[in-house]
């Protein structure tokens, strides 16, 4: 049986750019939604001082309800991870740190 794929994917941003990121993560969260019907994502932010010159967490979350066993083609997690990496680049500051679940 196959389980349910999570993938948390974190990284920092100055929050006077918050925003820009925020809505290119939702723009390429909404495409690759609209390409696999089994896909869910979520996107949080913890943003403890947000003075602009502070960074804020972001972390998007990439269900795959399916899991990667599942009949139907898994989504390709290095694509979407380089397309995104791509588009939020300029406001990363360090690393996007990647991580993946699966439900117990």
């Amino acid at each position: 049986m196959s389980r349910p794929l999570h993938r948390y994917v974190y990284y920092r941003v100055p929050c006077a750019h918050l925003d820009e990121v925020l809505e290119t993560v939702r723009v390429h969260q909404q495409r690759w939604q609209g390409r696999f019907a089994g896909l869910d994502t979520e996107l949080y932010v913890r943003n403890d001082s947000p003075a602009p010159d502070n960074p804020a967490t972001v972390m998007e979350v990439w269900r795959w309800a399916a899991g990667e066993e599942a009949a139907t083609a898994a989504p390709p997690w290095g694509e979407i991870e380089a397309e995104v990496w791509a588009a939020t680049r300029p406001w990363v500051q360090g690393e996007r740190h990647v991580e993946r679940f699966v439900r117990a």
